[in-house]
């Protein structure tokens, strides 16, 4: 006979960002009954969540979280999650310009799209090192490195809900997938249109050189 707890959750999240810990998935072999399902989100206290299986929360200060469950009173499992406070390319707020009742649509156990904020930072990083556009020293730009984030603002809005209404799409050609090809149209005409002050000499600031000579210009589009 065993218990395997389980605990599904987002390994980062951002500081004031509802977050579920579910342990729904959790089992046992044998044709053992799961009695009593508890879960301590990082304070150090167990929540029973028997009934509900999952418990929602957010963070208040940015740092590691060590998050358990426990099965039955005595078979547990420890995991780590980061709380972070990021600045992002895109908000919510942005979102609702295209989309104004974008928000009913946020998955269970979340009351924002923080989470597809990050990926869309992330992969906006992503493109422009795919691309080769890198620093003095050859390396990949990070979020800092994006001074003046009002420059990717449109393109990183437009991709974010692309990538939700790909989510919410059952069907290749139903109305979240119609809405998503629209989106994914005018988040590359966007990318191209856009001017990218970067900080390629790596001093913090954007200096007059590279204010006037903008990535788009250093480096040929791929």
């Amino acid at each position: 006979m065993a218990i395997f707890p389980v605990l599904k959750f987002e390994s980062t999240v951002q500081i004031g960002d509802q977050t579920r810990l579910d342990a729904s998935k959790s089992f046992t072999n044998e044709g053992e009954s799961i009695t009593q399902t508890e879960i301590d989100p990082g304070s150090g206290t167990y929540i029973d969540v028997t009934s509900l299986k999952y418990l929602d929360t957010a963070y208040a200060a940015a740092g590691d979280q060590t998050i358990r469950v426990r099965i039955n009173g005595t078979d547990e499992k420890s995991y780590t999650a980061a709380a972070v406070d990021e600045v992002y390319l895109s908000d919510d707020s942005t979102l609702e310009v295209h989309e104004p009742e974008i928000v009913r649509y946020v998955r269970d156990g979340r009351n924002s799209y923080q989470d597809v904020h990050r990926r869309i930072r992330d992969m906006c990083l992503d493109w422009l090192d795919s691309n080769r556009y890198w620093d003095k020293n050859g390396d990949r730009y990070t979020a800092d490195d994006l001074i003046d984030k009002q420059d990717f603002k449109e393109w990183a809005t437009l991709w974010a809900l692309q990538l939700i209404f790909e989510g919410l799409s059952d069907k290749v050609d139903d109305k979240w997938m119609q809405k998503a090809q629209v989106y994914k149209s005018m988040a590359l005409d966007a990318r191209e249109r856009g001017t990218y002050r970067l900080d390629y000499n790596q001093n913090g600031e954007i200096d007059d050189a590279e204010r006037e000579d903008n990535w788009s210009k250093r480096i040929t589009r791929v």
